[in-house]
């Protein structure tokens, strides 16, 4: 038949817990025994979740929401703009480091759409010139000669194609 702790016992085991120390340190004092401790625990914190360990983190959160602003303003549109700022802020760190963080922020690496600059006058001219050939028969259209205007590049891209958005955003 099992053993009933006494009340001084338990109320310290509860004191230990409630101060989160490890359950092998809080048996090594009471006397009580480790899976004891454990069952106390359960039954006395049932969603509790063991702090992390291990280094804190290099940002604070300040430098961190500060960040997330000038990320989602467009203020920094690279790994490499990213870097300068937090260096200017005093807190310097690799690509890699930059790149983890912005991860960790919810960012993401997306493909830039490329689409082309429309003004208002621009739209009034295509309205314009749709209106006008609305009503070209198939003959008429034989008669006009498409060309195509596109640049190739032949050793990669003139700009960084990549931009980076927060998870969920649209575009």
């Amino acid at each position: 038949m099992p053993r009933r702790i006494s009340s001084s016992k338990l109320d310290r085991v509860k004191l230990c817990l409630h101060n989160n120390e490890a359950t092998s340190t809080i048996a090594a004092e009471t006397g009580v025994s480790d899976p004891t401790v454990r069952r106390l625990k359960a039954t006395l914190k049932p969603n509790y979740i063991r702090p992390k360990g291990g280094r804190p983190k290099y940002t604070q959160n300040l430098r961190t929401n500060a960040l997330r602003l000038k990320l989602r303003s467009g203020a920094l549109k690279s790994i490499s703009d990213v870097c300068s700022y937090l260096k200017s802020i005093g807190c310097s760190m690799s690509k890699w480091q930059a790149k983890r963080l912005m991860n960790e922020l919810g960012f993401k690496a997306t493909l830039k759409k490329s689409k082309p600059f429309l003004s208002d006058q621009h739209q009034k001219n295509r309205l314009k010139w749709c209106k006008t050939h609305q009503n070209w028969t198939v003959d008429d259209w034989k008669k006009v000669i498409f060309s195509d205007e596109t640049k190739i590049n032949i050793f990669g891209p003139d700009s960084n194609p990549y931009t980076w958005k927060e998870d969920g955003a649209y575009g």
